[in-house]
């Protein structure tokens, strides 16, 4: 019984706990920027100061990965409380005070295609709110973890007294030594989430 009310709180509660003095949103001349400079591949993530989340955790809260660009057309999968999911660029830059487009360094153009390929299998997944890696669940980290099934993201997992597993969080990948920032919607790296 503990289980489902601390998953009904993970799935339904904590998403939709808002603070109501934070600014929401990357104006949409910053997005134009990140839009010109994403590519296939590509990692995001994402900060919002208005989500109880992002202070229950360290640095960005939330991962996905860039699926397609074609065009105007910029594809982004994600892993939320509803599952897989894609949406667009501006989308996704909407729900977010803070968004950081990255590249792994060790993807080769032929690997991204692979990996792309890979993160298209978990459409039918749900998400994982026991972060158990024994299970077929992923949350938003795990979805491009995952889909990187070489392991060329050189990320480390972290420990919480909350779960039982060690996590792969989306500051793990960030973190990540061979992960670099491509563009950052703040202007600048400001160091709050990788120095």
């Amino acid at each position: 019984m503990q289980r489902q009310s601390i998953d009904w709180f993970l799935l339904h509660g904590l998403p939709r706990i808002r603070i109501p003095f934070a600014p929401y949103g990357v104006e949409r001349s910053l997005r134009d920027a990140g839009r010109r400079l994403i590519r296939p591949g590509h990692l995001l993530f994402s900060w919002s100061p208005l989500g109880l989340s992002s202070l229950l955790t360290r640095g960005v809260d939330h991962a996905a990965l860039c699926v397609e660009v074609d065009g105007p057309d910029i594809n982004i999968a994600e892993m939320n409380r509803d599952g897989f999911n894609t949406l667009g660029f501006d989308t996704f830059c909407s729900h977010s005070r803070r968004v950081l487009i990255c590249k792994c360094k060790d993807f080769t153009e032929s690997y991204i295609q692979e990996v792309i390929r890979k993160c298209w299998t978990f459409q039918d997944v749900v998400y994982d709110t026991s972060h158990d890696p024994r299970n077929r669940r992923l949350n938003c980290a795990e979805l491009d973890a995952l889909s990187d099934f070489d392991g060329r993201i050189d990320y480390t997992t972290v420990k919480s007294i909350f779960f039982e597993y060690p996590l792969i969080t989306p500051q793990c990948l960030l973190d990540a030594p061979n992960v670099e920032v491509v563009w950052d919607s703040a202007g600048k790296f400001l160091g709050m989430v990788k120095s």
